[in-house]
């Protein structure tokens, strides 16, 4: 026993050593490895040297580099969650008008009005208390049904709507929402009258900003390890099943006027809408869309996110969300559409001065997703980092997703979308302007030329 303790003491005093010493000489030990480091650096071939594989990272950019080799080890299309990393929108190159006595600032005590109308011609019209929607995220294919509901919370806790998204409707989520979007997508469930008449808006959800209208495919493993998901999109557990790209029996104007008619019907007039991904032929889109007489046209941009789909849709695919928002609106004003449909935008939207600027555009609301999603998080994400992404938490895949805390995570989002509205307030008062649906293209100018030229708005060394 008093050799073990010997031993103990003395490995104890050599650690100690080696400390001391470490310490002491650190600054010599340093400099012996740096000035051999270097010297190898600095005389080695580029084709034998560590350097090179900074100009490959650099080159590709390190995003690019993790790309190509998760497909070197796949060989199978990239599945990237949250959409691009590129910013196609560059909306900081727009500023907004403050005044002073050319029109007075908002008065001291006022608050401007933030609340919206969706489907104002509708029956039975959306009002929302501000203009910031939750966008449309799926069920099991995305997201756990904790999450559903913590978003469904969030929204009926500031005033605003939850979105089913493309995946089959939830009780838990009916319940938690004061007001629900039903996604009525390509796929063959949520389309039961019982279900349709609990809706508070319908979006018929032909495509998104990020993936276009392409095939959704959900896996046997999802449908495997989810039996209530399979149940609820009519396959048995571990079935493939691939959303097709095309909404069968719809194509043009007059099917989906049948079908616009046939679900305001079912609701008693609820707003009927539309979800599309911008696209360079969005005027043709939306003349099809008018024809059709729905309520409302939901435009998701190219920087909008999505679960998982392959990197090369989401970096080159579609209509980036600035110059789509600016071409509906000039839609909108040419066909004398304002107060008839409402114009909903989306797409890699973040902060409130975007969505201020994307409504001072020509937008009647904006609606927001991976923004949604971070702000949900928040710091529970304390529970899985290091050693796994958030998203653990909030996938319905995710290895942690039972640590996710529901009220939470509503009131994290519902904080977040209470300080956006604030901030939009802030900005709406110091353009002098009573409600946020007052600010307009006049509100805004520009420092890049071709921009103010597109959204006509001042150049800003031009008064």
């Amino acid at each position: 026993m008093h050799a073990f303790w010997a031993a103990l003491l003395a490995w104890v005093v050599i650690l100690i050593l080696m400390a001391v010493s470490l310490l002491l000489l650190r600054r010599q030990i340093i400099k012996f490895f740096f000035a051999n480091f270097t010297k190898v650096l600095m005389t080695d071939n580029y084709v034998e040297n560590l350097a090179e594989m900074y100009a490959v990272i650099f080159k590709l950019t390190p995003q690019l580099l993790l790309e190509c080799e998760l497909r070197s080890a796949s060989g199978k299309s990239l599945e990237r969650p949250f959409g691009t990393a590129l910013r196609f929108s560059k909306w900081e190159y727009l500023f907004f008008n403050p005044v002073y006595l050319s029109r007075m600032p908002l008065a001291d005590g006022l608050s401007a009005g933030t609340d919206v109308v969706i489907g104002p011609k509708a029956r039975r019209p959306l009002t929302l208390q501000l203009p910031v929607m939750i966008g449309g995220m799926a069920y099991c294919n995305a997201l756990s049904p904790a999450v559903k509901v913590a978003l469904a919370k969030a929204a009926s806790a500031v005033g605003t709507c939850a979105n089913t998204g493309h995946g089959p409707f939830l009780k838990e989520e009916r319940a938690a929402a004061d007001k629900l979007v039903l996604q009525y997508s390509k796929g063959q469930w949520a389309h039961d009258e019982e279900i349709i008449r609990q809706a508070d808006m319908i979006e018929i959800a032909f495509g998104r900003g990020s993936i276009g209208g392409t095939a959704v495919q959900i896996s046997s493993e999802t449908t495997r390890d989810d039996p209530r998901f399979a149940e609820l999109i009519g396959v048995q557990p571990g079935e493939e099943y691939k959303m097709p790209r095309r909404f069968s029996g719809i194509e043009n104007a007059t099917d989906l006027k049948k079908l616009v008619n046939k679900l305001r019907s079912i609701t008693g007039g609820v707003p009927i809408g539309v979800k599309i991904g911008a696209t360079h032929y969005l005027e043709q889109e939306l003349d099809i869309f008018v024809d059709a007489g729905v309520d409302a046209i939901a435009i998701c941009g190219a920087e909008g996110g999505t679960h998982g789909s392959a990197a090369s849709l989401l970096d080159n695919l579609g209509l980036p969300t600035l110059p789509a928002v600016i071409r509906a609106a000039h839609y909108f004003d040419l066909h004398k559409l304002r107060g008839k449909i409402s114009l909903l935008v989306g797409g890699g939207l973040v902060e409130p001065g975007q969505f201020l600027k994307a409504l001072a555009l020509g937008a009647d609301a904006v609606f927001i997703g991976t923004a949604a999603l971070v702000a949900l998080v928040h710091t529970q994400s304390g529970k899985v980092l290091p050693w796994e992404p958030p998203t653990g938490l909030i996938f319905n895949a995710g290895r942690s997703r039972e640590q996710f805390d529901i009220e939470a995570g509503a009131k994290s989002l519902a904080n977040f979308l209470r300080s956006c509205n604030a901030e939009m307030q802030s900005l709406a008062a110091a353009m002098g302007r009573c409600h946020i649906n007052q600010i307009n293209k006049k509100d805004l100018c520009s420092i890049h030329p071709g921009l103010a030229k597109i959204a006509e708005v001042d150049l800003a060394w031009q008064p």
